[in-house]
Order: C-alpha cells, then structure tokens, then sequence
C-alpha cells in the first residue's frame, strides 16, 4: 500500500536542494525526496499495514525530525518520526503490489 511521506520546510528556503529521507521501510539506505514548488519535499513509500514505520530526514547533511509530525524515541535511544498503517495484510497476498 502506499503512503506519502513529507517534509515542509517551513521557514520557506528555497535554496534547500535535497532532502533526503530514511526509515524502516528501506533499511535506512537515505534517497532523496521529490521537492515541489513551494518547499514541500515528499517521497512515496510502499509498506504493509499494520505496522508502525520509523524514520528520519537528513537536511544539510544532519539527521532532523519534523517535530508537526509523530515523533518518539525508539528502543534504541534514536528520536524518530513514525507512521501508523493501519490497514492489515490482505489475507490473499497477491493482492500486494510488485515491487
């Protein structure tokens, strides 16, 4: 299922090239985030429901949470952004999408 993850750079910079975003759902390797025009960096993510995803975005080279999103500090120590999917695993699995 996919799910939208973003970032606003809320003190409006336009001149943040990259964001780049890391997280359970990609064994934390960052990738870099799609930007639009007016500052909002997004990336879509395929993950299955029921499960809660941590992660974190690397802005000018420091790892940084959105503190207007979900945040907690994981088992490890590590402060991190998470999302909730609720939806459960379809009971015929090959209703999940090809990666």
């Amino acid at each position: 299922m996919p799910e939208e993850l973003i970032f606003k750079d809320e003190e409006g910079n336009e001149n943040e090239d990259d964001v780049l975003i890391m997280g359970e759902f990609n064994e934390w390797n960052p990738v870099s985030m799609k930007k639009t025009e007016d500052c909002v960096f997004y990336h879509e993510v395929y993950v299955i429901g029921g499960y809660k995803y941590r992660y974190q975005f690397i802005i000018n080279w420091e790892i940084s949470i959105d503190e207007s999103m979900p945040f907690d500090e994981s088992k490890t120590g590590r402060t991190t952004n998470y999302i909730l999917v609720s939806q459960p695993l379809p009971s015929d699995l090959s209703e999940l999408p090809s990666l």
